[in-house]
């Protein structure tokens, strides 16, 4: 691994053990922000992107040099983690071609939003071991490539081909003592209990899209919640179907 850039001299750096030292959970998915250099921006002659590899004009791209952007990751264990990631990206193209990538935890909503909607500027980003992360990131660990599989994902929207990324954990980070990873599945549950509380007070249009609301917060649980999260969002739609049983 290249050389640290890291400023150690800061007191807030802290190196930890593994992921689960930064509260993630075997099985869980969080949602991250990972930052990738681009190929035209790699050390290694790799050439300029080929308009073959169709890569959209909403990724994000740093002067050509960094990438960032959400992107969901799923614990595999306290040492690795998987990604699965959409054919057309600067990122799955940079990961392809690069062995190295840094998985930011942040809840900061700002630096969502703008590294989705737009390109984030050099200031945003340091470097450790010439990797580039978020300076205003909670926590960040440094992930190697061990394996990339790629497959063809039928869904609503039709087929596309996706790369499942397994990428073991080097490095942990801790830039912040309040670093907790970002799930959605608390948040599920709580714009749920919102709802119910709700449903009661609704005329019946109203009621039946709160219901239609708590069964979309239900999916998400399933898909990224914990087991405690499932119980919560199973016990509210219990009570719901009890109580309000035109809703059933």
């Amino acid at each position: 691994m290249p050389e640290n850039h890291l400023n150690n001299g800061n007191p807030n750096y802290k190196k930890l053990n593994d992921l689960y030292s930064i509260q993630m959970a075997k099985g869980q998915l969080y949602e991250t922000i990972i930052t990738t250099k681009n190929v035209n921006g790699f050390e290694k002659n790799l050439g300029n992107l080929k308009e073959s590899d169709n890569l959209k004009s909403d990724d994000n791209d740093t002067n050509g040099s960094v990438n960032a952007a959400p992107i969901g990751v799923l614990c595999k264990n306290s040492k690795q983690i998987v990604l699965y990631l959409y054919e057309g990206t600067h990122t799955v193209n940079n990961i392809h071609h690069h062995d190295y990538f840094i998985v930011n935890i942040t809840q900061n909503p700002i630096i969502f939003t703008k590294s989705t909607l737009e390109d984030l500027s050099d200031e945003y980003f340091e470097y450790y071991h010439e990797i580039p992360f978020l300076k205003d990131a909670d926590a960040f660990f440094v992930c190697q490539v061990n394996k990339i599989k790629e497959i063809t994902k039928n869904n609503d929207l039709g087929s596309s081909k996706m790369s499942i990324v397994t990428a073991d954990v080097e490095e942990v980070v801790q830039l912040n003592s309040h670093a907790i990873p970002l799930n959605r599945g608390i948040y599920a549950v709580i714009e749920s209990l919102i709802h119910y509380t709700r449903i009661e007070l609704a005329d019946n249009e109203t009621r039946t899209s709160y219901w239609a609301r708590i069964n979309e917060m239900n999916r998400v649980v399933k898909k990224v919640g914990s087991l405690q999260e499932k119980e919560a969002l199973e016990e509210i739609i219990k009570e719901i179907k009890e109580n309000f049983k035109d809703l059933n």
